[in-house]
């Protein structure tokens, strides 16, 4: 995961869940998926299933989460 990770140029935080554990509290079972949490820990919006992140509907949702989560 490292080695494929170091060839993005991602700005967001990563997380692997080796053992499953915080998948099963998500109930997260469908690979891959995708959350949007907020600052507070919140769940904003979640995906399931492969996306085309470049998609622009996808990225107009994304920017407009953050958006409201950006501090004054």
């Amino acid at each position: 995961v490292d080695r494929f990770l170091a060839r993005l140029p991602l700005t967001m935080t990563v997380l692997l869940d080796a053992r499953g554990r915080t998948a099963g509290k998500y109930g997260a079972f469908v690979l891959p998926q995708t959350y949007l949490i907020d600052p507070e820990g919140r769940i904003k919006r979640e995906y399931q299933g492969p996306r085309d992140w470049n998609d622009s509907a996808i990225v107009s949702e994304i920017e407009g989460y953050v958006q409201t989560t950006k501090e004054p």
